[in-house]
């Protein structure tokens, strides 16, 4: 005849094997647990640091094409500066020849 040892209603040969395979299967469940969340996490910190990769790309291409924006304005206010010059001298050359002739179509002398 087996007898209870326990409110359980257990038999007492096995009582001892049961004390010692729960908090067996307890860690057991705890660290195949702990893992999963690391794995997970693991899968989270990938996909950061790929969506950190693409935002570093982007940043990249934005600088290049700003530094290039800003060369093609360099060149373009360059050119302003040239064609200023440039059409000064003209205005220069058109008054002076209107400013050097009379008005029956002769020049006059200029000082």
């Amino acid at each position: 005849m087996i007898r209870a040892s326990n409110a359980t209603g257990l038999p007492a040969a096995h009582n001892g094997c049961l004390r010692f395979t729960l908090p067996r299967a307890r860690n057991f469940r705890l660290v195949k647990s702990a893992l999963e969340k690391m794995q997970l996490l693991d899968g989270q910190v990938q996909s950061a640091a790929q969506d950190l990769r693409i935002a570093q790309s982007r940043l990249a291409t934005a600088e290049a094409q700003l530094l290039s924006a800003e060369q093609r304005v360099e060149t373009a206010e360059t050119r302003e500066r040239e064609l200023e010059c440039a059409l000064s001298r003209i205005e220069d050359a058109i008054r002076k020849r209107l400013l050097g002739m009379k008005v029956d179509g002769k020049r006059a002398a200029v000082a």
